[in-house]
């Protein structure tokens, strides 16, 4: 099978690795705006299979004519394509992906989508997919992703659902430091704005927006994580799970590290719809802020014996995900907890030269899914895959999933 991945940064290059692994993968189109950075990596994974193309993600035309271009060179066409850019890009790469004929994947939908699922619309592009008997899997990474599927996998066991809180914890030195700093991890606009951005919580069966940073807790994930503080945050999981699996959900909740670097320069004002005037130029303060933090490929091809560093770090990373319904009239609870890849940083480092393979890894594997052939066309949540068979799946790619339940 052939596979464009859109995106050659922090997710993007992972990806390409796990994938140039597989042997059922014959050739890697990795794609970013600079080939440069494509090549980078491509040189880096040192894996024939896998060929740097450059192209402007937001300009589908000129993306199918230099993937056209390049798949002419073996006589093959793009069976999926996997967009590991920034959610605002998605609808102009779902479209490059109708045209070449491809299944789609990305690991974040984009705000429109969300915003047409809870207002029962119909989502953009659903109907072409449909027509063209592709399917587009919308949030296919570790969270969303990995917790969706699991959340259907146990929801299933349940006759009734009451709630789903879903929270995430990893290390965050900043939470105690004195000087506070933010090292974003992958995309530095997508991590921001989801810190940022009005997050939803489904509470009494509806969707609401709630104020920034909303209801701080601090939660206690144990081992070596201990107490972190979290906050609810923009994520697509309580968009889709409550609609998807239904069963009388009455909550659906996500939580995340409280970062106080970001609420800080928020608070300040850099936000997306402030502009302010420097010496008679006016300049958008989110975009000067962006420019000074690390890029993403910058993330990607971090030194190995750094990241070697960072992997203790990296392995202690928890979802934990509460499940509570009823099953034969009777209270049922489920506490998951998973490290979604993670607690396998040491051997993903080996394996694919990189620690944080999380999100690409539930990624490749959506993507292998979909090329199966058994997923329903049109655009589908996570939770609508057969989850039995993505579990099956990823754990034949390098790493398994591991998963507690009590």
């Amino acid at each position: 099978m052939n596979i464009l991945i859109v995106g050659a940064g922090a997710q993007g290059a992972p990806c390409a690795a796990v994938l140039a692994r597989q042997s059922g993968v014959r050739r890697i189109l990795l794609g970013a705006r600079k080939l440069t950075a494509a090549a980078a990596v491509r040189d880096r994974i040192g894996s024939p299979k896998v060929e740097a193309v450059a192209f402007d993600a937001q300009q589908p035309d000129t993306l199918v004519a230099a993937v056209r271009e390049s798949m002419a060179k073996v006589d093959a066409n793009v069976d999926v394509v996997i967009d590991l850019t920034p959610s605002f890009c998605s609808p102009n790469v779902m479209r490059a992906a109708l045209a070449l004929g491809a299944h789609y994947v990305n690991t974040a939908a984009c705000p429109e989508h969300l915003a047409q699922l809870i207002q029962g619309r119909a989502l953009d592009l659903a109907d072409r997919f449909v027509a063209a008997g592709r399917t587009a899997l919308l949030g296919c990474g570790a969270s969303p992703g990995v917790a969706n599927i699991l959340c259907r996998r146990y929801c299933d066991q349940l006759d009734t659902l009451e709630r789903i809180e879903i929270r995430v914890g990893f290390h965050t030195p900043s939470q105690a430091a004195m000087v506070k700093t933010w090292t974003p991890t992958w995309s530095p606009e997508q991590q921001y704005f989801d810190y940022c951005d009005p997050p939803c919580l489904f509470h009494d069966g509806r969707h609401e927006h709630m104020p920034v940073f909303h209801e701080p807790e601090t939660y206690d994930f144990g081992g070596n994580l201990g107490k972190i503080q979290l906050t609810h945050h923009a994520h697509d999981e309580q968009y889709s799970l409550p609609l998807i699996l239904g069963k009388g959900i009455r909550y659906c909740c996500y939580k995340y590290p409280f970062e106080p670097a970001v609420a800080t320069l928020h608070a300040t004002g850099f936000t997306q719809d402030r502009s302010v005037n420097v010496r008679g130029v006016e300049v958008k303060a989110v975009d000067v802020l962006m420019q000074l933090l690390p890029r993403p490929v910058e993330i990607a091809l971090l030194d190995s014996a750094i990241q070697k560093e960072l992997v203790p770090f990296i392995a202690d990373t928890q979802a934990h995900v509460l499940i509570k319904g009823t099953v034969g009239g009777r209270d049922k609870t489920f506490r998951i907890a998973t490290g979604a890849f993670l607690d396998q940083a040491a051997k993903a480092l080996e394996l694919f030269g990189t620690a944080n393979v999380s999100v690409a890894y539930a990624a490749a594997t959506g993507a292998l899914q979909l090329t199966e052939g058994k997923t329903r066309a049109g655009l589908v949540w996570p939770e609508e895959l057969d989850a039995e068979r993505f579990i099956e799946l990823t754990n034949t790619l390098g790493l398994k999933l591991n998963v507690s339940v009590r």
